[in-house]
């Protein structure tokens, strides 16, 4: 709850002719977050010196003292609350928004009153909330600070160097990003200095943690200063890091998929190729030609990339007929159950989570998985992390068995540190699936591939041209825009007397953030509640959110005995309100019967509007998008490349006064007030190290 204000002045007094001048203060702004963890480290080196508190785990930087009630916190978080509500009435979330917000919901001090009015307002309020005085002498004096000693220290530095340490979830790392991970590991705090420290010995060579990675394009930032003599000086400030152990595993890797260009794996005689080709007629040329040398390469490794809408599943129908007719077997995987049970269905291929396979191989042995005669397809390949991809293909060289990576690297990322696939497709020069055969428009085909290729400008100002963007001047004029636009697309396709249709067979409404998409499925189940599509008793989960026969439903948790995995969609045709169970007659026309422990759980919610996560793989006829003020370029070309017909983006602009519009043509889609594009460059740190040399 504490917190100090350091205040900065923007000018300094130049040492070589004496004149004020404004201060860069880019590198300030680059650190803030990262002063912003060691003052916490700090702060709670101090108090628990000071009052032998403890501390609840640290979350992004800063922890709470265990044993004051969450209620207590939230109370005394007014100003936290203040900023919250005006991000969300401006749909905004990222960083720079929460410092619009602060400074926009700033208020005059005022007189508070001298320490003494001021303690004894506070012990006022907290009693009135049930937190006395002697609860709080019951924190005191209950912990004893240890020093961070040398066995401490080679403790963290050990945990940072492994799997689960600084590489967990990016491929590199800065001096930045080891300081915020020590603070992280230090729940009793540390002294800056220790910190500090503990930060260099990381980055220290000899200690073979971290190695400085060396591409000039991704080793520092780019920034450069201009001396006083007129000359251009870079700001090594961002060199980027990666560990050891993730370099040389990615190497091996590579190496390894090479070696197996001639393995003589998965072949299938032309004439069973050219048959299953004739069978399958309106493949299209690049199609044909991957199906051909999936089938008759003979590699051991072979990748696979596919714009959004270029049928990738659909030429892995035809390889798939054609190994299996040569007499291999053929296996699916992908990284979400929703995914492997969309590539059974769509190329015919007996599909399992790429963790439920590795559980399977590695519990019972390769050999009983899998053969020299075994082919096995990994769908959404770009999203597997590089350590995950290399266990798979390891088990797969064991046995001689065939592997096919099918992906877009410039589609969701990797959650964890990836950038194997990127380099496998680089290496095994990738076939590539180029045309994109899902939107009708040539327009909205050449915009996707800007947005692809990294230029969301001139693919905004398509969509602009096309009046396919629409602003709003707040988060909640926006949002009743989307779900009007969609409801008035949808409504007409709900019969009263067939609700199983469905309400996203036409279309589907599409968020970043999880929050986002319950506001939305909010009020969208209020429009159908106003029209009677929303019959019978309801079923209250334990969070409060409610189900009603003719809902349309999303399941959040693998269940197969009850039939369901994670995005599995349908709409609900019967709730037992004695049972407290939900009956959903799902989108494959399966009857599934969800019980109450299902509910209560948090595992089944509304399915009007989805994640970007969700919506990967997924084709539609529309889709409403809501932008934000921190999309990056692969959410927004996954989110945008979901519809046949026609999408929508629906964004803020604070400078109206509530009401919506179609963007007009001369303007380019913004970030809300700032004049930015609303897509931003790809985030980076999860990206491959592999091409770098250390040194």
């Amino acid at each position: 709850l504490l917190h100090s204000h350091v205040l900065v002045a923007n000018v300094g007094q130049a040492v070589d002719d004496g004149r004020w001048r404004t201060l860069d203060a880019r590198q300030l702004y680059r650190h803030a977050k990262t002063a912003g963890y060691l003052y916490q480290a700090q702060l709670r080196h101090e108090l628990t010196r000071a009052l032998g508190v403890e501390w609840l785990p640290v979350v992004h930087g800063c922890a709470d003292i265990d044993g004051v009630p969450r209620v207590v916190v939230v109370a005394f978080s007014q100003r936290r609350v203040e900023i919250e509500a005006r991000m969300a009435q401006r749909g905004e979330s990222s960083a720079k928004a929460a410092q619009v917000a602060t400074l926009d919901t700033r208020r005059a001090k005022g007189d508070a009153g001298d320490q003494a009015t001021l303690r004894r307002n506070w012990r006022s309020r907290a009693a009135a909330l049930g937190f006395t005085a002697r609860d709080v002498s019951l924190l005191l004096g209950r912990s004893v600070p240890l020093p961070l000693d040398a066995a401490e220290a080679s403790r963290i530095v050990g945990e940072l160097a492994g799997p689960s340490g600084l590489s967990a979830q990016a491929s590199s790392f800065t001096a930045t990003d080891v300081l915020q991970a020590c603070c992280q590991r230090l729940p009793a705090g540390a002294a800056v200095e220790e910190v500090e420290a503990l930060a260099a010995a990381v980055l220290d060579p000899a200690a073979g943690v971290a190695v400085r990675l060396l591409d000039p394009d991704t080793a520092t930032t780019g920034d450069v200063i201009r001396r006083g003599d007129g000359r251009l000086v870079p700001v090594p400030d961002n060199v980027r890091y990666s560990t050891p152990q993730l370099l040389a595993l990615e190497a091996d890797m590579l190496a390894r998929a090479v070696a197996r260009r001639d393995a003589g794996v998965g072949m299938v005689d032309r004439d069973i190729v050219d048959r299953v080709l004739v069978e399958r007629s309106s493949l299209s040329g690049e199609q044909r030609e991957m199906v051909a040398a999936l089938t008759t390469s003979g590699a051991g490794v072979e990748v696979v990339v596919g714009k959004a809408g270029a049928g990738k599943t659909y030429a892995l129908d035809a390889a798939r007929a054609a190994w299996q007719t040569a007499g291999h077997t053929v296996i699916g995987c992908a990284l979400a159950a929703r995914a492997a049970a969309e590539l059974e269905a769509g190329a015919g291929v007996d599909s399992y989570t790429v963790a439920g396979l590795l559980a399977d191989v590695e519990r019972a042995g390769a050999s009983r998985w899998l053969g020299a005669s075994t082919v096995v397809v990994v769908d959404e390949a770009g999203m597997v992390g590089t350590r995950t991809l290399a266990r798979l293909l390891g088990h797969a060289e064991t046995v001689g068995a065939k592997v096919v990576l099918v992906g877009d690297h410039r589609q969701l990322p990797e959650i964890d540190a990836g950038g194997g696939f990127r380099g496998l497709a680089a290496r095994l020069d990738a076939i590539q699936l180029v045309d994109n055969r899902r939107q009708g428009a040539v327009w909205e085909r050449a915009a996707l591939n800007e947005l692809r290729d990294g230029n969301p400008s001139v693919a905004l100002a398509a969509y602009t041209a096309h009046a396919r963007i629409v602003v709003a001047d707040n988060a909640d004029v926006c949002r009743e825009q989307l779900v009007s636009d969609w409801w008035a697309a949808t409504a007409d396709q709900l019969d009263a007397r067939d609700v199983t249709a469905g309400v996203g067979t036409v279309g589907v409404m599409v968020a970043a953030r999880r929050s986002d998409v319950d506001d939305l499925n909010e009020r969208a189940r209020r429009r159908l509640a106003a029209t009677g599509r929303l019959t019978g008793p309801a079923v209250t989960d334990s969070g409060g959110r409610d189900f009603q026969s003719g809902d349309q439903v999303m399941a959040l948790r693998n269940d197969r005995r009850l039939g369901v995995i994670n995005g599995s969609r349908g709409t609900a045709t019967a709730v037992d309100s004695d049972q407290r169970s939900v009956t959903v007659r799902l989108t494959d026309h399966r009857q599934v019967i969800l019980p109450a422990g299902y509910l209560d759980a948090g595992h089944l919610t509304h399915g009007y509007a989805i994640t970007g996560h969700k919506a990967q793989g997924l084709t539609t006829d529309q889709a409403w998008v809501l932008g934000s003020d921190n999309l990056y370029r692969e959410w927004g070309y996954v989110a945008m490349s979901r519809a046949r017909h026609s999408t929508r983006l629906y964004l803020v602009d604070h400078r109206g006064n509530n009401h919506t519009r179609v963007l007009p043509r001369r303007r380019l889609s913004i970030q809300p007030g700032s004049g930015q594009p609303a897509l931003h460059a790809p985030r980076g740190s999860r990206g491959s190290p592999q091409h770098r040399h250390p040194r």
